[in-house]
């Protein structure tokens, strides 16, 4: 009986000890430059599949050095902010009009953009 217990206890430590390690090999890869890489480019994919990408393509924005700007947390806010935007018939509108900067009075990100025009020199009529 006793043997049986050093043993659980023995496989109790090894278990313990290899999930332990699992969670630190983890937490390192989560702070690696690989994982911030790959996140940084799922971000600036999905980002190319929205209205806000074509809003700064067409404003002449870069969208990689937009995303790196407001950075992950605050980029995946404004592409729930534009998901959910009511206005996305007038956006897709001026979006595809050949005339200038599309129009971004209703686009609840109208201030990040407005800054990135800003730093960029590129304001011009929001």
């Amino acid at each position: 009986m006793t043997e049986q217990i050093a043993h659980a206890y023995t496989f109790s430590v090894i278990l313990t000890t290899a999930v332990l390690a699992g969670l630190l090999a983890l937490l390192l890869y989560r702070d690696s430059a690989a994982f911030l890489r790959r996140r940084s480019q799922l971000l600036l994919r999905t980002l190319a599949t929205t209205r806000l990408h074509a809003v700064l393509v067409r404003r002449r924005i870069e969208p990689a050095e937009y995303a790196g700007y407001h950075g992950a947390e605050t980029m995946r806010r404004q592409l729930q902010d534009c998901r959910g935007c009511g206005h996305t018939h007038g956006c897709d509108r001026s979006i595809n009009s050949a005339a200038g900067d599309p129009p971004i009075a209703h686009c609840p990100n109208r201030a990040a953009i407005l800054a990135a025009c800003d730093r960029r020199g590129r304001r011009t009529v929001g």
